[in-house]
């Protein structure tokens, strides 16, 4: 059991949220796909997915903000953006460390800058992954497997999220395109890096 997951929500009414300026100095990197318009969505409900499992943090750092790209279908629909931490890879086994709920209420890219409190601390190794209750508002596009970047899934994984455990993923069939590049990305600060915002209240 694991009670120190990083769990946050984004609150799209805060004024705090809606003035931001950044600040960087020195190293910031990009976890993940570029957040831009894809042709393909999911049509499965209720499942949590590692999009690229050969997708890795480098280095650690800490996880600042989120690129995301929603599209036109799946507006108004929640998604969990997450972190997650390899513990077996032979098994597919791993371990969720930090996630920030956002809701798709328009169509395009978005960037949600986390606060401090809500910043996650990324680890080498550590993977992107996405959970969505109902239907899945980041589309997606298809890419060769030749690396070993087939996307991992479970379905119905309420439960099991709920335990704050260890998960088992399962592994898609070659018929389901199972290398894809969702529209979605991290902003990592790596340790050398300083990160300031000053955000400014309405």
């Amino acid at each position: 059991m694991h009670d120190n997951i990083k769990s946050s929500q984004f609150d799209f009414t805060s004024p705090r949220l809606i003035s931001t300026s950044l600040c960087i100095s020195d190293a910031e990197t990009t976890l993940g796909a570029p957040a831009v318009w894809r042709a393909k969505e999911d049509i499965v409900q209720k499942a949590v997915l590692l999009v690229d499992p050969s997708m890795r943090a480098l280095q650690a750092g800490v996880l600042v903000g989120w690129n995301v790209f929603t599209a036109r279908g799946r507006r108004s629909q929640r998604v969990y953006l997450q972190v997650w931490r390899p513990v077996d890879v032979n098994r597919r086994a791993y371990r969720l460390v930090g996630e920030t709920k956002i809701a798709a209420l328009w169509v395009g890219h978005s960037f949600f800058p986390l606060r401090p409190p809500d910043r996650i601390l990324v680890e080498p190794g550590d993977v992107l992954g996405l959970h969505f209750p109902r239907f899945n508002p980041i589309p997606w596009s298809p890419v060769p497997c030749d690396r070993n970047n087939e996307h991992f899934f479970k379905y119905n994984p309420s439960r099991l999220l709920a335990m704050k455990g260890t998960i088992v993923f399962d592994r898609p069939a070659h018929d389901w395109m199972p290398c894809r590049n969702y529209s979605f990305n991290a902003s990592i600060m790596t340790t050398r890096g300083q990160l300031m915002f000053m955000i400014d209240a309405v």
